[in-house]
């Protein structure tokens, strides 16, 4: 009896001792896992659902050079991760999107008659049309609010905030970090990774 009023009488230092155990794993885990920054690319997408393991894992069968891996997140998981999409080198975002975080991102060449021009310059090539209702990597990616998305997707909002209402579908493009350090000639960093990962995207179906 007495071993066992010891033991509830020192259960917060065991508690403790588990939380600080837990995140000490969590960070070598992350060690572990992770790459830095030059070898790896990162996408964050602001569409309403992705399936986030299974893009990075399509887009990790062809690594460009020097790459190691391939991360791909929703918007959300940066509120788990502070200044997550400070660090990202692709962005899937809408044109309002684009146009409310001008400053973080890198003017484009152009590509095609539907790229997104703010001000004249081209900062978004398209990756979903909302007329036609097409898009790129739509086997991962869910553009439309009231549409199925795809299997194991991760809501990218919070659904209880979403209106009642089907939301008007909106063009989606990508764009990309002017920070990278894998844009090559766009910001004069060492290698052009993240171009080659965005055309991968634009070509999956």
């Amino acid at each position: 009896m007495r071993a066992i009023k010891g033991f509830f009488s020192n259960i917060h230092r065991y508690l403790f001792w588990l939380v600080i155990s837990c995140l000490l794993w969590a960070w070598i885990y992350s060690l572990i896992t992770d790459a830095p920054r030059a070898k790896k690319v990162v996408v964050y997408t602001n569409t309403p659902a992705v399936s986030d393991k299974e893009l990075a894992m399509e887009l990790e069968k062809d690594l460009p050079e020097g790459i190691r891996m391939i991360q791909v997140h929703p918007f959300s998981y940066s509120a788990f991760n502070t200044g997550a999409p400070d660090a990202a080198d692709i962005y899937i975002l809408s044109e309002e999107d684009i146009k409310n975080n001008i400053d973080m991102l890198v003017t484009l060449s152009p590509r095609s008659g539907n790229d997104l021009y703010v001000d004249g310059s081209c900062y978004g090539w398209l990756i979903f049309d909302a007329e036609s209702g097409k898009g790129a990597a739509d086997s991962f990616i869910g553009y439309l609010h009231e549409d199925a998305v795809p299997e194991g997707a991760v809501p990218t909002v919070d659904p209880e905030a979403q209106s009642v209402e089907p939301e008007t579908p909106v063009n989606y493009y990508i764009c990309f970090n002017k920070t990278s350090p894998h844009l090559g000639e766009l910001n004069d960093s060492s290698d052009s990774a993240a171009l080659l990962i965005a055309e991968r995207l634009l070509d999956l179906p």
